[in-house]
């Protein structure tokens, strides 16, 4: 479910992954380092490494504001349509509350509540979100994105 809240321009003082419990197996930790791979992407503004962390069937779901509706893109859509143009408008980003459950050998979760600060006087905003992946051939990869 998707849950979105927004605020009055709250000034977040970091960017950056806060975990609702550190990561401790090989596994969760090689997710997490995916998590922070994604999250640097994001931060730094270079999307050039961005679709080597998916899977090329990977479903990205987004909330759109104006539609007022979650949209189903592929991953070149989002590049395109909603990463590049967002990039330049972040101020902030912060996962909190990251929880990494790994459920098999071949998938894992990632939970977390985004809060995401503006350069412009948009309101903030805070979502909900899960990211899914799957392991093919010794490497992690996200599925799904929302």
């Amino acid at each position: 479910m998707l849950n979105l809240t927004f605020g009055p321009n709250i000034m977040l003082r970091k960017s950056g992954i806060e975990y609702l419990e550190k990561p401790v197996t090989k596994e969760e930790k090689t997710i997490a380092s995916i998590l922070e791979n994604l999250f640097y992407i994001f931060k730094s503004g270079n999307i050039s490494h961005f679709a080597s962390l998916f899977r090329e069937d990977a479903i990205l779901e987004i909330f759109s504001e104006r539609q007022g509706i979650v949209r189903t893109l592929n991953i070149n859509e989002f590049i395109n349509e909603i990463a590049r143009p967002h990039l330049l408008y972040h101020r902030n980003i912060l996962y909190r509350n990251t929880h990494i459950k790994i459920k098999n050998d071949k998938e894992a979760f990632a939970f977390f509540e985004r809060l995401i600060t503006f350069k412009n006087s948009r309101p903030s905003l805070a979502i909900e979100g899960c990211i899914k992946f799957i392991k093919e051939k010794d490497k992690w990869l996200i599925t799904r994105f929302s």
